[in-house]
């Protein structure tokens, strides 16, 4: 049965993502608590993780086929997970909205398939709008994407996020196509009317 690596297992992501994954896989769980809520699972192995200790990572990513970070804080981990299943020859999928990875710098080379940023925005975003296109509307020749709303934190990840925002991470109004990234213009001080929205917003 294939083996999926889950970075931060004991997370509030951690622990859904891997309960719902052992229905069907066999999960290494890694963090540096044991997860008491994931112990009695089925196909699940609990292994102490150190993401701050490289060996130990490499160690907790081999014979994973798939690993997925839910760890936290972004702004001090970065892409360590990233290096580290890529490393190994393992695909990546980063449960956070943030895109930490340095694209420019090294290969993506882990099988041709990573998913950087597969939270919320831009992940589960992107994808649901992917499948509006493709699969409910006949034709499309123009789309305008909106996304906002409001969320339930915890302390550690609105600290992260702030810290986040502080730290020098990723580049802002960018996006990844043909190998490279890209940046798009765009005035953050001008407003626009949004469906739905009674006054007008920042971009």
């Amino acid at each position: 049965m294939e083996q999926i690596a889950v970075v931060g297992c004991g997370g509030m992501i951690g622990e859904v993502i891997c309960k719902n994954l052992c229905k069907d896989f066999i999960v290494k769980g890694g963090q540096r608590r044991e997860p008491t809520a994931l112990m009695n699972l089925n196909n699940f192995n609990y292994q102490f993780l150190d993401v701050s200790d490289w060996e130990n990572l490499i160690a907790f990513c081999t014979d994973c086929t798939v690993v997925i970070n839910c760890a936290g804080p972004e702004f001090i981990i970065k892409d360590r997970v990233a290096q580290a299943a890529m490393e190994v020859g393992a695909k990546y999928v980063d449960a956070s909205n943030a895109l930490l990875l340095s694209q420019e710098q090294i290969e993506l080379k882990a099988n041709g398939v990573n998913y950087i940023g597969a939270g919320f925005c831009p992940g589960i975003t992107g994808l649901l709008l992917k499948r509006v296109i493709n699969h409910l509307l006949d034709e499309t020749k123009y789309v305008n994407c909106y996304i906002g709303g409001a969320e339930h934190y915890t302390k550690t990840s609105i600290s992260d996020i702030l810290m986040s925002g502080h730290s020098v991470i990723g580049k802002t109004d960018s996006y990844w196509s043909d190998h490279c990234v890209k940046t798009e213009n765009i005035n953050m001080m001008q407003k626009e009317f949004v469906p739905e929205v009674d006054v007008p917003v920042y971009k």
